[in-house]
């Protein structure tokens, strides 16, 4: 079974439209949590949909590890961090859900376009403070690296067990930085970092790191707990 974990920021109707998508499949459980305590949760029920609305806004992390406790995966079972604003076409959908026979020890992404095809960085280089800055300047970075080094959240997915080794997500950073912790927790534990290249979705991107203040602080200030724990230049 896939187990999705979908959290909407006032997003209804853009997952709406996802959430029913997932829905069309019986290998597919949703859990969806509406993090704007003012919006309304989306109008649907099915008996695969678990839906929950927080009292108080909380982090990526802490919605996602929420979710996964609350689900009671196997270890078998596939459990995918999805954002709202993905969306794709059936015969991609039907091939992605051909993969659940095929993960093992991994954390595993697909390929993620924008709405012209072009390919998104979901798959990116080592968030040292080399290319952070590079980033920063240039807005330079690469698409698809023959080494991956993390995944951005974006969607990500990998078995129960997998999940339970890395005992989660590290709910002490934000903003990209507890993709990036994710991911280098699992290269240290030897768990392949894998991405299915043959599989892509649609992610309308929303970047309010670069365009809000607020969280341009906690992204930097999540960086510097990343090179402070796996090092400057890692």
């Amino acid at each position: 079974m896939f187990f999705f974990s979908i959290v909407s920021h006032n997003q209804s109707n853009l997952s709406y439209d996802l959430v029913i998508s997932l829905l069309s499949s019986q290998s597919v459980v949703v859990h969806y949590i509406e993090n704007d305590p003012m919006s309304t949760l989306i109008d649907i029920d099915d008996s695969n949909l678990i839906k929950f609305q927080n009292k108080k806004p909380k982090g990526f992390v802490e919605n996602h590890n929420f979710a996964y406790r609350r689900l009671n995966l196997k270890n078998n079972d596939i459990f995918v961090i999805c954002n709202p604003d993905i969306s794709y076409v059936v015969t991609e959908f039907k091939k992605f859900l051909l993969l659940e026979k095929k993960l093992s020890n991994e954390v595993a992404t697909i390929r993620i376009v924008d709405n012209n095809g072009d390919a998104e960085d979901n798959i990116r280089e080592k968030l040292n403070i080399t290319n952070f800055f590079k980033r920063l300047l240039f807005r330079k970075s690469s698409k698809y690296l023959s080494n991956n080094y993390w995944f951005a959240g974006m969607f990500v997915f990998c078995r129960s067990d997998v999940f339970n080794k890395l005992n989660g997500f590290d709910e002490s950073f934000f903003l990209y930085c507890e993709d990036a912790d994710f991911c280098y927790r699992a290269r240290s534990l030897s768990i392949k970092l894998n991405v299915y290249k043959e599989i892509s979705f649609i992610h309308n991107a929303r970047r309010d790191s670069k365009r809000k203040p607020k969280y341009f602080y906690l992204h930097v200030k999540s960086l510097i707990k990343l090179w402070y724990k796996h090092g400057l230049f890692h």
